[in-house]
């Protein structure tokens, strides 16, 4: 199943405090400048732009959008209209700033990858200037802040638009993707210690407040599993994460414990097995978490949608029907109806090998929303065959996703309670970000 990142299918969403603290220097700013349009530069990256996508009229009523076409990425909906942002090719949306007026683009792999922040007005995009490569950056839920993990010195800091970059943590190991608590005033990471003997590396989760002062170690972890944030619990509490043998050596195993963390406390096992699963999200939408559960890598097969709430330990499954497999969860923006899609269980884990079996079983894929409150599930006829990717529009009142025909892809809209499904833009691999 296409999905847009390289792992798919858990979506969550959920808060911080602390325990020992690690000593660190304060805050540190860079005394370079911060941001300067950069003109388009030629891409290193192996890939070859396709022709502009077809883009309708649709998509400049659904507020500021960002999308991916091919290794182009694309702004709409703002003042400045649509237009392919002048990054090198392959960059990709972080997401939008809280009001809308940043996007956020990541470009370029280790050692070398950048951070860049587009005006939804248009213009060239600004180029921010950290000491080292960007591990991951995300908006924080409550300003118009980035928190960012570098390495190289590795650290976390700050980004605003036309401010200097803070540091607010300076680490000794290498440093995960941030997690901002659904308050904006924590950041979550995971620190890996490298090992000095055959015991193994050790990943240790880790809290840095926003407004400056040491982090606190909430988890020392142990050698050997590589740690993965998931979220943050809805009662700051805790946080979710995965668990996986061998530093990431299991990755493509595809089946992983989904811990729970309790500030003070042990982590206990929350899902069994949650095989794949999205990038964090930080900003609060449910109380419970849903996740994709199964055994095998294959996503054709044993794949079943469980809601699970964090601080009762406790999972139950949702939306299931006979035969069928469901997949890419996405919760709406209150956190109050589910999206996801359903399509034919094979009953043979990891079983389509040629073109032929992949577009039958394409053409059993079906775009759906569950009332968790009723336990109602609607699918989406209008949406049609071949659907991934569900994400919601900033009010929650439609859902885009893509749809591949053969071997072309393409973006749609289509209201969450149904209607006719509109086509926005054709002609490449897409991805969405809403503001």
């Amino acid at each position: 199943m296409p999905c847009r990142f390289a792992l798919a299918a858990l979506v969550l969403a959920l808060a911080a405090c602390g325990r020992p603290a690690v000593p660190t220097p304060a805050t540190t700013t860079v005394p370079t400048p911060v941001q300067a349009p950069v003109p388009p530069a030629a891409s290193p990256d192996p890939c070859v732009p396709g022709p502009a996508p077809q883009v309708a009229s649709a998509l400049s009523g659904q507020g500021e959008v960002a999308f991916t076409s091919g290794c182009v990425v694309y702004a709409a909906g703002g003042p400045a209209g649509t237009f392919p942002l002048a990054v090198p090719q392959g960059g990709a949306p972080v997401g939008w700033s809280s009001d809308g007026r940043w996007l956020a683009i990541t470009s370029g792999t280790p050692p070398a990858r950048r951070l860049w922040l587009q005006a939804s007005s248009g213009g060239p995009p600004l180029a921010v200037g950290l000491p080292g490569t960007v591990v991951a950056a995300l908006w924080s839920p409550s300003a118009d802040t980035l928190a960012v993990t570098v390495d190289g010195p590795p650290g976390v800091w700050l980004v605003a638009a036309g401010s200097e970059p803070r540091r607010r943590a300076a680490l000794d190991g290498t440093v995960s993707a941030p997690l901002w608590s659904p308050s904006g005033r924590t950041i979550a990471v995971v620190e890996t210690i490298t090992a000095a003997d055959a015991a193994g590396d050790t990943d240790r989760i880790e809290t840095v407040p926003a407004a400056g002062g040491a982090p606190l170690v909430q988890d020392q972890g142990a050698p050997g599993p590589a740690l993965y944030l998931a979220a943050w619990w809805p009662d700051a509490g805790g946080l979710l994460f995965w668990q996986v043998p061998l530093h990431g050596a299991s990755l493509e195993d595809g089946s992983w414990p989904l811990q729970s963390l309790r500030f003070g406390g042990a982590p206990t096992t929350l899902a069994p097995s949650a095989p794949t699963f999205l990038p964090p999200a930080s900003s609060l939408r449910s109380a419970a978490v849903a996740v994709v559960t199964g055994a095998g890598r294959g996503s054709q097969s044993d794949r079943q949608l469980q809601l699970c709430v964090p601080t009762a330990v406790r999972c139950s499954p949702v939306g299931g029907a006979p035969g069928t497999v469901a997949l890419d969860p996405a919760w709406s923006p209150a956190g109050h109806r589910l999206a996801f899609v359903r399509a034919a269980d094979t009953g043979i884990d990891n079983t389509l090998a040629t073109a032929a079996d992949v577009e039958a079983w394409s053409a059993t894929v079906r775009l759906c929303v569950l009332d968790p409150a009723t336990g109602a599930v609607t699918t989406l006829a209008a949406a049609g065959s071949g659907v991934a990717d569900p994400t919601w529009s900033s009010d929650g009142q439609h859902l885009f996703f893509t749809r591949r025909d053969g071997a072309l892809q393409s973006l749609w809209l289509v209201g969450s309670t149904g209607g006719p499904a509109v086509q926005l833009a054709s002609g490449g691999d897409f991805a969405v970000w809403p503001a």
